[in-house]
């Protein structure tokens, strides 16, 4: 009877779904674009932005591409389509894919000229036992006397992709693959290798919708490289559920101010312990969970969900940064537009790390992107590349699979609908540090559990509870990344 209860229970939690992402079907028309900037501008040129853009608005008719990208679909908490294969297209690569052997368990890599400073992805077919019908499969990889696990989604039938990046793989050397609560017969699969950024001395802009993004996606990363980073965070996290002070302040609408004050510091000062200047680091201030209302309406301003207020300056007065003198306008969407373009023609980032509209549900995430597309559009900016994540996975919020041990491999994608030009894994090199940043993010941190080093989850067997908690899929080996040319950005839209 209590196995009974048990397996009920954990079918129960395997085929539950979370409403929480779901997106408005109306339809989005109007793309608009206002006259390119030709130098960084001043408050000046930003005050009456308002009247130029009513004014002289240039309007791009989009497809059905990017209406799909804004609008997404409802998320199910678990992935639905295990029995279909990973679908990425690579072909805007230089180098598609290379054949690979896998027979008894090895694969030998010949002369394939892997140098360093590669991210290396394997795709082969990957079966689950029938135990792993109910247990996540898993991927052993064993190579130079080390070996490592994959993770993917219960009952997967298909073509999954393997990240090899960190295993630094020489010519002439042996691997051996096997499955855990999977098989993975004799066949080919496929190598894709993919030349790594050099980002010394390359200036890096990270838009992140709420605080913690940006640390949840590129702590690593930005870490690395922290005297050329800057993040613009676009809202305060006032509206988040998670910790919501109800026990220190009375009344709902002082709970979320405090919790947006407290997350708009966050998101000023965290950055900070991983070497980037506080004069780089900026919170736009606008309201969270409001980007798509802001969307629809324009030039109307929206209230907070629950601080009653259209005030944007209850947050942004916490910014100490240079930049922020520059910032105007109101909660609307055009402000937004405009405050964006400002820091992108005032940094002249070489590259922006920001959400995939496509790969990530959330609506915010969404919307982030959307705002950002339009300030390049209006922008000084032409090049550079945007280095595209997902904190959210469309296909399955509990995205990346496994334990903190793994790396995070492609998210469920099953149409090649993805565009791309590259793809980056960033092999952290101290994944305890970002651990700690990930904990002094009050939002991340607080849970009804306490802290979530401290999650039941974590004593729990995998079949009854599962752990959805960003310690668990953000503190992981690598950081992975879509690269897309500033220049191709069209591509990615698929404009008319």
């Amino acid at each position: 009877m209590k196995f009974l209860f048990i397996f009920i229970l954990s079918v129960t939690q395997l085929y539950s779904t979370d409403n929480h992402y779901n997106i408005s079907s109306e339809k989005i028309i109007n793309y608009a674009h206002a006259p390119v900037a030709n130098s960084a501008p001043t408050l000046q040129d930003y005050k009456n932005i308002d009247l130029l853009y009513v004014q002289q608005n240039h309007v791009k008719e989009i497809n059905k591409k990017i209406i799909q990208i804004a609008q997404g679909k409802k998320d199910k908490t678990y992935v639905q389509n295990n029995n279909q294969n990973y679908q990425y297209n690579f072909t805007n690569y230089k180098k598609v894919e290379t054949p690979i052997e896998i027979n008894n368990s090895r694969i030998y890599f010949g002369n394939l000229n892997i140098t360093k400073n590669k991210s290396v992805f394997l795709r082969i077919y990957v079966k689950s036992s029938k135990l792993g019908n109910l247990f996540a499969p898993k991927v052993k990889i064993t190579y130079k006397g080390k070996t490592y696990l994959q993770t993917f989604e219960e009952d997967t039938k298909g073509d999954r992709y393997i990240n090899l990046s960190h295993l630094d793989i020489s010519n002439n050397s042996e691997l051996k693959i096997e499955g855990k609560f999977a098989s993975i017969k004799n066949q080919t699969g496929y190598l894709y290798v993919f030349d790594n950024p050099n980002l010394n001395n390359k200036k890096i802009l990270i838009v992140a919708p709420h605080p913690d993004d940006a640390e949840i996606a590129a702590y690593g990363l930005y870490s690395q490289y922290a005297k050329n980073t800057y993040i613009a965070t676009i809202t305060a996290g006032d509206a988040g559920s998670n910790h919501k002070y109800n026990n220190v302040f009375n009344g709902r609408k002082n709970q979320h101010i405090a919790k947006g004050k407290k997350r708009t510091i966050d998101s000023l000062t965290v950055p900070v312990y991983g070497g980037v200047h506080p004069d780089n680091l900026i919170n736009l201030g606008f309201f969270d969970s409001k980007l798509y209302t802001m969307f629809q309406s324009k030039t109307s301003e929206v209230s907070a969900k629950y601080i009653d207020s259209k005030n944007i300056d209850i947050f942004r007065q916490y910014n100490i940064s240079p930049l922020a003198k520059n910032l105007n306008g109101k909660s609307n969407w055009l402000s937004l537009v405009n405050n964006l373009r400002y820091i992108l023609d005032t940094v002249k980032p070489d590259v922006i790390i920001t959400v995939h509209p496509e790969l990530d549900s959330h609506v915010d995430h969404k919307y982030s992107s959307v705002a950002l597309f339009e300030a390049l559009e209006k922008s000084s900016l032409t090049e550079g590349q945007l280095f595209f994540y997902t904190n959210h996975a469309t296909n399955s919020e509990y995205y990346p699979y496994g334990r903190v041990s793994e790396a995070i491999t492609l998210p469920p994608v099953y149409n090649n609908s993805i565009y791309l030009n590259s793809m980056y894994s960033h092999v952290l090199s101290n994944q305890r540090e970002k651990v700690l940043a990930l904990e002094s993010m009050s939002d991340l941190r607080f849970t009804k559990q306490g802290s979530l080093f401290e999650s039941t989850c974590k004593k729990t067997p995998h079949i009854i509870c599962k752990d959805y908690s960003y310690m668990r899929r953000a503190s992981r080996l690598n950081e992975l990344f879509f690269i897309v040319d500033i220049k191709n950005l069209d591509h990615l839209l698929d404009i008319q």
